[in-house]
């Protein structure tokens, strides 16, 4: 639950397709507030969240298999605005890429005014970090915070980040759409 911040233990449940339960778990710690499931190719579930606390800047990854054991669990941190509200600017989103590889983005702190950029993390199907990198206002609109971002792979492997971008002295009801591409040389 994005909403819960830290009140309660983020839990995971399966089920079958009749809708029976087939099992269920208490998510460890490193994935107190969580933000996605993927459902992997391999059969396995990676869900996607931040550690415990208020101020998200660890993102955590568990993998389950079928059966709900607990396969793999990695985290690093992720720079991000903390505070109140500090959570809206904090989400991270994942894609199964087509060789298996695991891409994220997510908002990061990139200048000392506190805007967010995408920062984007390719991991191994073991979760090793593969690529990463943070863009800056040199790649994208300068001065302004970009959140609430996903990814798309395309057919010939380009990779596409979708987000929202406001200007810091605009109304808030002013957002704009942003998109950036990248082709498969430079992430995988």
């Amino acid at each position: 639950d994005q909403n819960n911040y830290g009140n309660a233990d983020g839990l995971l449940y399966r089920y079958s397709q009749d809708g029976s339960l087939m099992w269920k778990t208490i998510l460890p710690e490193s994935v107190y507030e969580l933000w996605q499931c993927l459902a992997l190719s391999n059969g396995n579930v990676l869900i996607l969240g931040y550690e415990k606390g208020l101020v998200p800047e660890r993102i955590g990854l568990l993998e389950y298999s079928p059966d709900g054991n607990l396969v793999n669990e990695f985290s690093f941190i992720n720079q991000t605005r903390s505070g109140s509200g500090s959570l809206s600017f904090s989400s991270v989103y994942g894609i199964e890429l087509g060789n298996g590889n695991i891409a994220l983005v997510m908002p990061s702190l990139a200048a000392l005014n506190g805007a967010t950029f995408p920062r984007i993390v390719v991991l191994s199907p073991e979760l090793n970090i593969l690529f990463e990198r943070l863009y800056s206002a040199d790649d994208l609109i300068s001065e302004n915070a970009m959140r609430q971002m996903s990814l798309v792979e395309s057919s010939d492997h380009r990779l596409m980040i979708l987000g929202k971008s406001f200007p810091w002295n605009a109304p808030n009801d002013i957002h704009f759409a942003f998109s950036l591409g990248l082709e498969a040389d430079t992430y995988e």
